[in-house]
């Protein structure tokens, strides 16, 4: 894999609230629709979702395989809890990145 300045970037940004993820999904399956004709994009989803962590995890994986099925080479995934001052988790970002090279 080339290192990332080799990459060509492209970032679309999502900041979506929800009780859910399907938001979240709907609007990065169209974006990755939108692009899939593009070679060497990063594509950067964060969403800071009021929900359960395991739903974000799966989501994660989900996303992950939509990626995937459009061609990237590299894939990094993060997952940040937001935490409230019992330490009870009140809500999670995560971040994804894809590059492609040329």
């Amino acid at each position: 894999l080339k290192a990332k300045r080799d990459f060509y970037f492209d970032v679309r940004l999502f900041h979506v609230m929800s009780a859910g993820l399907d938001t979240v999904l709907h609007k990065l399956t169209a974006e990755l629709e939108r692009l899939q004709a593009h070679k060497g994009r990063l594509i950067v989803v964060s969403a800071e979702v009021s929900s359960i962590v395991t739903d974000v995890e799966a989501a994660l994986s989900q996303t992950a395989a939509l990626i995937r099925d459009h061609g990237s080479d590299s894939l990094a995934a993060t997952v940040t809890r937001v935490r409230d001052y019992s330490g009870e988790t009140r809500a999670a970002k995560f971040c994804l990145e894809t590059g492609q090279t040329p």
